[in-house]
């Protein structure tokens, strides 16, 4: 999580006749949010890491 020149990105997995544009749409908006300094979307807390159900479920 704190190496500078790391880019995470999200695994998709599911296949429907709209993934291509909605990925392409989705990675569009991110480049123009971070261009513009908005934030960006669906960016991982570092804190929480990747939660697993238990963690959502807790709070823990």
């Amino acid at each position: 999580w704190n190496l500078p020149n790391v880019l995470i990105t999200p695994h998709i997995g599911a296949q429907s006749a709209y993934r291509v544009p909605d990925t392409i749409d989705f990675g569009c908006e991110n480049i123009r949010r971070y261009l513009s300094g908005q934030e960006l979307i669906n960016v991982v807390d570092k804190k929480l890491g990747f939660p697993t159900r238990h963690k959502l479920n807790n709070g823990v």
